[in-house]
């Protein structure tokens, strides 16, 4: 390796691609990203645990040193004493260092490449499924710089989990994972790869690039400094512009437009981008007659339903698949002739609560009433997997299913448009503006995936920062609220509608 300080990796090299400005900052200021949340480090984890797992289909491998110090003297006098199977083996070529998952050996001493993913998805869902282009970069750099170090590759490969497995008392490791040829899905790539790092190196070594803030931040991840690039960004911004486009937004910038008040009438928007427009000229939009006729579909007792759920990379019990979210907790308050009851779920086992939760589900929702969700989709997905693995359940659970509504569709379809809702129809974005005196900042967990990490703690998954007790108390208390949010939303549009 050159003695150059401007070196890259597979994993700045992705950050090129998304976004030239993330490559920078990553070198030249690290320290002002924003630091993983303690959900992002559980899913780290987990990361590490499928690699660790994806190693044992190629046993008897040679691990290197996690220290980059003489790595790379190590690796190659690994290959040179005969390994089989190296993990992290650690090459450069014109300044840049990759480090491969799983590389073996062929009998004519070219190496097979495997780069393991802790996702059950590497395609796109379009037509042609091609591979998603993160992964496409992933691979093509290793074996880009492994070719440039003087190693024959000749396969590559990715290793993810396969989401139609279904673990049985132990885990079976062929039928977990897949091992997908990739060859054909990089070739482009590949080409594409020396002019690449020519042009990110120039990145490294020059003055911090200027790159207008648009979808880029959040894909393929969220960048960890998108709230320094988007700290001047208010709630009226047109970045707050529903389903902006980056076109539509370099077209308003073009016209000297950065509020969406500004925006020129003649200028073009969507039927909802217009509604989005009126309300924040202080013109709150309600569609009193679709919300009048969505009102009708209530039918009292109204049971409120909110579930929280986990998913293991890892299937950790029987009968369940690489990430599938089972229900550890749900809240309900019911409402009925003006009286308000509340009952709730908490399962507290290290085990699959997916049959006690359906049997409490059915017990408590009965079989009349409306049943209702703040984006029914999920509640809805969990119910039809509870009676899909529970067929004896099924003809109740199908009722729970038919008989919810969505709170959220009069914000989702913009009949109700507040413009500090920023275009979003979340409960977290509508709650605070509907009811002022309702909110979730006094509480210890105010996201979902907060209260993902907290159950692992509560089990003992991972390490606890409180006792099991007060972490119980913290999750009951935060799904509670938020099935009383949905409460105080219905109860306004109710008052709008009468």
């Amino acid at each position: 390796m050159t003695s150059s300080k401007f070196k890259l990796s597979k994993s700045s090299y992705v950050k090129g691609h998304q976004c030239k400005k993330y490559l920078w900052l990553s070198h030249h200021n690290p320290e002002q990203a924003a630091p993983p949340s303690s959900f992002q480090e559980s899913i780290f984890k987990q990361g590490h645990e499928v690699e660790f797992l994806a190693r044992k289909l190629f046993p008897n491998g040679v691990s290197m040193a996690p220290s980059q110090l003489d790595v790379l003297h190590q690796t190659q006098d690994t290959i040179t004493h005969g390994a089989s199977v190296i993990y992290e083996a650690a090459f450069s070529y014109q300044d840049v260092l990759i480090r491969a998952d799983i590389i073996a050996r062929n009998p004519d001493n070219t190496w097979d490449l495997y780069e393991v993913k802790s996702t059950t998805k590497i395609r796109k869902e379009s037509k042609d499924k091609a591979l998603k282009p993160q992964y496409m970069q992933d691979v093509s750099i290793q074996k880009w710089v492994m070719e440039g170090a003087g190693i024959k590759i000749k396969r590559c490969h990715i290793i993810y989990l396969n989401s139609k497995y279904i673990r049985g008392r132990e885990l079976d490791l062929k039928s977990l994972f897949i091992i997908e040829s990739v060859d054909s899905d990089i070739a482009i790539a590949l080409g594409d790869v020396p002019k690449l790092v020519l042009d990110f190196l120039a990145i490294l070594k020059g003055t911090q690039p200027e790159v207008d803030i648009g979808s880029q931040c959040n894909n393929p991840y969220e960048c960890p400094y998108k709230s320094k690039c988007w700290k001047d960004v208010g709630p009226i911004s047109i970045h707050c512009l529903t389903r902006i486009t980056d076109t539509k937004r370099k077209n308003l910038k073009d016209l000297g437009v950065n509020d969406i008040k500004d925006i020129p009438i003649s200028f073009e928007l969507t039927a909802n981008q217009q509604i989005q427009m009126q309300a924040v000229q202080n013109k709150l939009q309600i569609n009193l007659h679709e919300i009048k006729k969505f009102m009708t579909d209530f039918e009292e007792p109204l049971y409120f339903l909110d579930f929280e759920t986990i998913g293991y990379a890892i299937p950790r019990y029987q009968e369940t698949t690489p990430y599938q979210k089972l229900t550890f907790q749900y809240s309900i308050h019911v409402l009925h002739n003006g009286s308000l009851g509340h009952s709730e779920f908490f399962y507290e086992q290290d085990s699959d609560p997916s049959r006690k939760c359906a049997e409490n589900l059915i017990r408590e929702l009965r079989d009349v009433g409306s049943i209702v969700a703040y984006h029914k989709s999920f509640e809805a997905g969990q119910i039809r997997d509870l009676a899909e693995r529970f067929t004896d359940l099924a003809p109740a659970l199908n009722n729970i299913e038919n008989r919810l509504i969505d709170l959220e569709v009069p914000f989702a379809k913009f009949w109700y448009c507040d413009g500090r809702f920023e275009g979003r129809s979340s409960i977290k974005k509508v709650l605070p503006i509907l009811i002022p005196t309702l909110s979730y900042e006094g509480l210890s967990i105010q996201k979902g995936e907060e209260a993902q990490r907290a159950y692992l703690e509560f089990l003992g998954i991972i390490a606890p920062l409180k006792s099991s007790d007060e972490i119980r108390e913290d999750l009951l208390n935060y799904c509670k609220l938020d099935t009383l949010a949905m409460v105080e939303i219905y109860n306004v549009l109710k008052a709008i509608s009468n």
